[in-house]
């Protein structure tokens, strides 16, 4: 083990220091938080042999609470069907530890955008897999801790604004392909039903305390997304 040391410059200068010193041909990436399962990187390794031409492999995730205790989750679906336009739908892995990446791929695309964040492994996921074949092997790989610091759910606005540039980065490279363009689209639609359930509550913070920039660029969000929310604004 190799521990790699300098400020904090955010999660995805970290990833491509750690990228930098790394020597092997794959890449695993596991957030502080989350646990790798014992049998997840045979399991990423046994699919790249199977799919060597693959950019990433990918499984699941279970969910944890902030003790460790597995929390109860509605079953998914299997992915039959990873590719560059099932990302661009919002059909993407949670945590990135989920998946094992060839460092080859990962240097191709110059690794994680911090512009991006806190959408930027997102970003890379798209980066690469419109570059490269992708494969789900659907295992069950790492566990997911949910906690109240969750960067994803303590800023629906930034999060919405940030997935939607994200997306939008992709637009130039589709060509005018219509499918793909459908498919950034229902991206749009499958990330607003995740974060605007949201806005309401933060809105309602802001108003709360007086900030009235971020209350208008959420307000604005929310008119678009989430318009029934507005009245668990007004009634809060």
């Amino acid at each position: 083990v190799r521990v790699v040391e300098q400020t904090n410059q955010g999660v995805g200068v970290a990833r491509n220091a750690g990228l930098r010193v790394a020597t092997g041909d794959f890449a695993l990436f596991l957030d502080a938080d989350d646990r790798l399962l014992p049998h997840a990187i045979a399991t990423g390794l046994a699919a790249f042999a199977e799919h060597p031409a693959s950019g990433f492999v990918y499984g699941a995730s279970r969910v944890i609470g902030p003790d460790g205790s597995v929390l109860p989750r509605p079953a998914r679906p299997p992915v039959v069907d990873a590719s560059y336009r099932t990302f661009l739908e919002g059909e993407v892995m949670v945590p990135p530890s989920c998946a094992l990446f060839r460092r080859s791929a990962v240097a191709a695309v110059g690794g994680f955008r911090q512009e991006r964040y806190p959408t930027d492994d997102y970003d890379f996921y798209l980066r690469i897999a419109r570059r490269h074949p992708i494969h789900c092997h659907n295992e069950v790989v790492t566990e997911y801790r949910r906690h109240a610091d969750n960067a994803s759910g303590n800023n629906p606005t930034r999060m919405l604004r940030s997935v939607f540039a994200t997306l939008e980065a992709q637009r130039p490279d589709l060509a005018g392909d219509a499918a793909l363009e459908a498919a950034l689209e229902r991206g749009c639609a499958h990330w607003a039903g995740i974060f605007a359930p949201g806005l309401p509550y933060e809105l309602r913070g802001h108003l709360r305390r007086g900030r009235i920039g971020p209350a208008l660029d959420t307000l604005a969000l929310l008119l678009r997304w989430n318009p029934r929310g507005l009245a668990k604004v007004l009634t809060g």
